[in-house]
């Protein structure tokens, strides 16, 4: 995810003293945020790859990712919506209340369960929706530690995940660290909270600048390297075959596809010249949603160099002997 000037200063910073750099990432996962492209192009030469699957127990989850991964999007699809790790609704709202109590479930199952989507205002809003739920269940007990972050309120009980979003080398935690809160103390205005097998306390001046939020769901870029027993993908418009990879590859035990029509399949137009056309079964609507998610996984968002892109051809191959030539024609 380092973008291209960046990355080159950094290979310029580190040949200026001889010193190796060995970089170590996906081309498949998340792209770049900033302009991109060269980490995927030097993937494609001679890398040292790893082809095996630690992550996923089972095998035919483990196939459904590598067909994926390479663009058998269909097949992929197939998979999961046979072994019925496909949940979908008509509305946004039946979908969210079937994804909240989902994870409701898997919580008190005892596992580690975690909401995903590419975007944070779906984040943000399933973090609510999953607290206000578990509220209405008993699904907490204790005290409650209110916090004022600028004009937002946080608010954390014991048992609640949490998600630091800023490095504290001093504290011993890093940016897309996740953890639990296991105390809360009222009077110090802290919270203990248990990470990487360490136990932190938190003050409330620490607490009070927005760098702890809620962890019950994050954006597909937040829970890049995470790994949980349950993954939960929320397939909304920002959908990617990138974010699709990410999101469903997270879990353990098992990762599930949540999709809405309302979300993903353009509404019928009964003002339309022939409205016939838009009027289909219950199994066509259906059908119609499963073909829109493929279609959405099927998008590649990843970057290219301006050099490739001239070419005119995505799969430019790069001469093994000449990789600082291509880098000085990368960037210009």
């Amino acid at each position: 995810m380092v973008g291209t000037r960046q990355l080159a200063g950094l290979i310029a910073a580190t040949a200026a003293v001889r010193t190796k750099l060995v970089l170590v990432g996906d081309p498949h996962q998340l792209p770049e945020i900033e302009a991109g492209g060269l980490f995927a192009a030097l993937a494609r030469t001679d890398a040292i790859t790893l082809a095996g699957n630690q992550r996923q127990r089972e095998p035919w989850e483990r196939a459904a990712l590598a067909e994926l991964r390479r663009g058998d999007v269909l097949a992929a699809v197939e998979d999961y919506r046979t072994h019925d790790r496909v949940r979908t609704a008509d509305t946004v709202p039946e979908l969210l209340e079937a994804l909240v109590a989902d994870y409701a479930t898997a919580r008190r199952a005892g596992a580690d369960a975690l909401i995903l989507t590419p975007r944070r205002a779906e984040a943000a809003a399933l973090n609510a929706a999953v607290r206000a739920h578990l509220l209405e269940t008993d699904g907490f007990a204790g005290p409650e530690l209110a916090v004022s972050v600028g004009t937002d309120r946080l608010v954390f009980r014991v048992g609640e995940p949490v998600l630091v979003t800023a490095n504290d080398y001093r504290r011993g935690l890093l940016n897309g660290t996740r953890g639990r809160v296991t105390a809360v103390d009222l009077h110090r205005r802290e919270l203990q909270v248990s990470a990487d097998g360490r136990t932190h306390t938190l003050p409330a001046g620490y607490l009070a600048t927005g760098v702890v939020q809620p962890g019950y769901a994050l954006t597909c870029h937040r829970a890049q390297g995470s790994t949980v027993d349950i993954g939960l993908l929320l397939a909304g418009a920002g959908l990617s075959r990138e974010a699709g990879y990410v999101g469903m590859s997270r879990g353990r035990q098992a990762n599930y596809l949540y999709a809405a029509t309302e979300a993903l399949t353009p509404a019928a137009d009964d003002e339309a010249e022939h409205p016939r056309l838009h009027r289909i079964s219950a199994d066509e609507q259906t059908e119609l949603l499963y073909a829109t998610v493929v279609q959405r996984l099927a998008d590649r968002r990843g970057q290219r160099l301006a050099s490739e892109q001239l070419d005119g051809h995505r799969d430019w191959a790069l001469p093994r002997t000449d990789a600082a030539g291509y880098l000085g024609r990368a960037l210009g």
